[in-house]
């Protein structure tokens, strides 16, 4: 197959118009993306809304998602040590993990790049485990820190 580098007389009818058909469209999209994508949005929500075996098929598909999801949540919780590092709580349902190196924390960190990482290729974030107590104090601790160290430069 003839890549777009070649020089147009060497392409073949076929490719030729398929490398403008290629750009046509791209150029189509780039004008009319957002459109694009609402007409998207809108044909799955009426289908979902009106179909309901493919409501039932998508409704499955999230639960088993999510099923999946806890189970790896609780290994990875078993994994790390299946206790909060600072008092030894070992409730699991309790457990969050906490990036100690700074890094901004997610909303969900089952939802997280590094969560999939780790189910997938075994690459340990960098994260400790810290009832949901201890996690709330170490944050608030840090708040006040920043804003006294904020408060100091000002003056």
């Amino acid at each position: 197959m003839q890549t777009e580098t070649m020089p147009k007389e060497a392409l073949t009818p076929e490719e030729l118009h398929r490398q403008r058909e290629r750009e046509y469209n791209k150029k189509y999209y780039q004008e009319n993306k957002e459109r694009l994508k609402e007409r998207a949005k809108e044909y799955w929500r009426n289908r979902y809304y009106s179909d309901p075996e493919y409501r039932a098929k998508i409704i499955e598909a999230v639960r088993k998602a999510q099923s999946k999801n806890r189970e790896a949540y609780k290994r990875f919780k078993i994994e790390y040590g299946g206790k909060c590092t600072v008092c030894g709580n070992d409730n699991l349902k309790v457990l969050d993990p906490h990036h100690p190196d700074g890094k901004k924390e997610r909303k969900r960190f089952i939802l997280s790049k590094e969560f999939r990482d780790w189910v997938k290729y075994g690459i340990k974030p960098n994260v400790i485990l810290l009832c949901a107590n201890c996690h709330r104090e170490l944050h608030t601790a840090e708040a006040h820190m920043e804003a006294n160290s904020h408060t100091l430069q000002g003056q």
